[in-house]
């Protein structure tokens, strides 16, 4: 039921469509409401008989009222039917009304109406404001899913496309030659010319790739472990080939036990120590580790000390290795250091401040491959690094991690042929490491696409810090091409 004090609609057009109501039948006009002048219920108090409803388009009698009932539009207002039969009462008393109180009336209604149709239309405005608002914030909103999705989508492709999500494409530009004259030109059998002596240990315990094909006799497999550049390649070594590793997991609580033997890491198998230190790797050369026979590889990152501590000339060291970009390793270290570090200062450092740190490595992969760690490189140190690779080592790339496992396993005689079940549970465990792999990948391609962006201030720092690796790595990657031949002509060697 209406207020009585809302306002009443005053004119009306008999050519104006039919409303009905609960109460009466009446017509209203199509046109604005705005200029419509209306009559509030508190001012019929003032209006006497003589109203010639006639001339506002109403009926002059309630007999003419036809009362039907029908659902009514939200924009129109509906007169109470007491309203409008007080009205027909106060006319028919008298034929006449004071013209002054019915223009009075008029002129209240219209002023009133104005004022009606201001606030409705600062509401309106208000709500159009609104809803503008809203309509632009789901725009952007949209826009900006697309955006992260289109992304992602790209991210991903990527991952599927690369065995990593992080796969530079600088092309060597931090080299001294151009990256498709190191790999266009033939490296395997080019011997370089070194102006410092080539590492004794490394060439009297290692053997040199040339030199026939692996035995398992007397060659024991070293799986040089470049920090956060291999770690899969361990995890498919031990869970997937079912491979007895000697290296920093068996001892993790640096016990030293006196003798040695194979213990379970949960559902795989390692020997019982720790070459990840020095003291560690000491005590398996005191325990006879090579000769020993308890493991099928020995995995560490300190190429020399374990080359003269472990190896010896009747059970030399058959060398592999993962290399990965160094920019993308050296970003990778960073957040190891933030996640696993117990400092605060330290845990909330930026990439920024990481790199002016005394914490930023420079150029890791050549400085331990020619075991040279803290004074300046120069060229010649950069040639016997690439020297000590191309004569010692059979090369895998991060970035091809899946083909690289399988040229490992043609080398030492690992692939798994039968039965069929263990055949296909190994290639089921291979990707699956792969996969999980990617997906860690995925954080790191985004992070150095928020912050390392080729060109950007943190990027040509990390090239600088480590511009001698970056060389060193895309010789690496002309190695790993060349290799592939070898490799092919050794699996069909041993095809059954």
């Amino acid at each position: 039921m209406q207020n009585p004090n809302e306002s009443i609609p005053f004119r009306m057009s008999i050519n104006s469509p039919i409303v009905k109501t609960d109460d009466l039948q009446f017509h209203y006009d199509n046109e604005d409401f705005g200029e419509v002048p209306t009559i509030e219920q508190e001012d019929l108090a003032d209006v006497r008989d003589d109203v010639d409803l006639s001339s506002l388009g109403v009926a002059n009698t309630a007999a003419d009222l036809e009362l039907q009932s029908i659902a009514v539009p939200d924009d129109v207002q509906v007169f109470r039917s007491a309203s409008i039969e007080e009205l027909i009462r106060t006319v028919n008393q008298d034929e006449s009304v004071d013209d002054e109180i019915v223009e009075d009336v008029l002129a209240a209604s219209r002023q009133r109406r104005r004022q009606a149709t201001r606030d409705f239309n600062r509401r309106r405005c208000f709500s159009l404001a609104i809803f503008t608002a809203l309509s632009i914030s789901l725009a952007l909103a949209v826009i900006i899913s697309s955006s992260s999705i289109n992304k992602k989508s790209e991210i991903e492709t990527k991952i599927q496309s690369e065995s990593s999500a992080n796969k530079f494409n600088e092309e060597n530009s931090s080299a001294r030659n151009p990256t498709h004259d190191l790999i266009a030109e033939p490296v395997i059998n080019t011997q370089l010319e070194l102006e410092v002596p080539f590492p004794v240990i490394l060439g009297n315990n290692f053997i040199d790739l040339e030199e026939g094909f692996y035995n398992r006799e007397t060659d024991l497999p070293f799986f040089w472990q470049v920090p956060l550049s291999g770690s899969s390649a361990q995890s498919i070594m031990t869970g997937c080939l079912n491979l007895v590793l000697a290296s920093s997991m068996g001892d993790l609580n640096n016990s030293y036990p006196e003798n040695l033997e194979v213990v379970p890491v949960g559902n795989q198998e390692y020997v019982d120590v720790n070459l990840g230190q020095p003291k560690g790797i000491e005590h398996a050369h005191n325990l006879g580790l090579a000769s020993s026979g308890l493991a099928d590889v020995v995995v560490s990152h300190h190429l020399h000390y374990a080359g003269k501590q472990i190896f010896e000339p009747e059970h030399r060291a058959r060398a592999f290795t993962i290399l990965r970009h160094p920019i993308e390793r050296a970003v990778s270290v960073y957040h190891a250091l933030v996640r696993n570090s117990q400092d605060e200062e330290i845990k909330s450092m930026t990439l920024s401040t990481y790199l002016d740190s005394e914490y930023a490595e420079s150029n890791w992969l050549t400085r331990f491959l020619v075991n040279h760690r803290h004074d300046e490189l120069g060229d010649e140190y950069i040639n016997v690094a690439k020297e000590v690779l191309r004569r010692k080592f059979l090369i895998g790339i991060y970035d091809r991690i899946e083909e690289s496992m399988s040229r490992f396993e043609i080398y030492f005689g690992w692939t798994i042929t039968s039965p069929p079940g263990r055949v296909e549970a190994c290639k089921v465990c291979i990707e699956t490491m792969i996969s999980n792999t990617q997906a860690r990948d995925y954080d790191e391609l985004t992070f150095i696409n928020d912050n390392a962006v080729k060109g950007s201030s943190n990027y040509l720092r990390l090239k600088e810090l480590n511009k001698d690796d970056i060389e060193v790595y895309w010789y690496a990657v002309g190695l790993y091409q060349e290799q592939r031949p070898f490799i092919e002509d050794l699996a069909q060697r041993v095809e059954p």
